[in-house]
């Protein structure tokens, strides 16, 4: 099933970019696109072409051992899915070592010791919750107040301390507690502040 356009050499050096690229913490489309570039190949043709050779040696295995190729899948061990505790581990982690003004990307490389390949697959699953599962970060975010921690809002990029956490339940008990017409006269006068 090899495409008419792609040699044997070249497939190997597609595996091979590929191989090295995730080995050094990149995702595939860095390998892709240096491929494309190499090869003056659209990358869409290039990762076109992987994932169907993929299909391919994972169907019949013995024709990427003949050509010496290594795909990924064979190297990788059996893919584990996060557990629901794993993800909000790695959520509250990031959420209150951010209050230190670490990057993302330090925190992650710290928690997975240095690991290229873990520190990308822990990166992913964050950026894939902040996007997808906002109301899970949301509910951690909760969490963390209720419990008193310090922690880093991804969505306001902002330290929530205690003292914030104070000043909101102060200020939430005192307007609770005034009259409608009370409550009229402090929204005036905060329209006039603010405008």
């Amino acid at each position: 099933m090899m495409s008419n356009n792609w040699s044997i050499p070249e497939t190997k050096e597609l595996f091979d970019t590929v191989r090295r690229s995730v080995s050094n913490g990149n995702g595939l489309s860095k390998a892709f696109n240096e491929i494309a570039k190499n090869h003056n190949r659209s990358v869409n043709s290039v990762r076109n072409y992987y994932y169907s050779q993929c299909k391919l040696f994972n169907m019949i295995p013995k024709v990427a051992e003949e050509l010496g190729i290594e795909t990924i899948e064979s190297k990788r061990d059996k893919f584990s899915v996060f557990s629901q505790q794993e993800i909000k581990d790695l959520i509250m982690h990031i959420l209150t070592k951010r209050t230190t003004g670490q990057s993302v990307r330090a925190i992650l490389n710290d928690l997975s010791h240095n690991d290229p390949v873990l520190a990308l697959r822990y990166m992913n699953k964050y950026r894939s919750m902040l996007i997808t599962h906002k109301s899970i970060i949301q509910q951690y975010m909760q969490e963390l107040r209720e419990q008193n921690i310090p922690y880093f809002n991804p969505y306001t990029n902002a330290v929530i301390t205690q003292d914030e956490t104070d000043s909101r339940a102060k200020l939430a008990s005192f307007l609770s507690k005034l009259e409608e017409s009370e409550l009229d006269k402090f929204i005036d006068m905060i329209n006039k502040i603010v405008n």
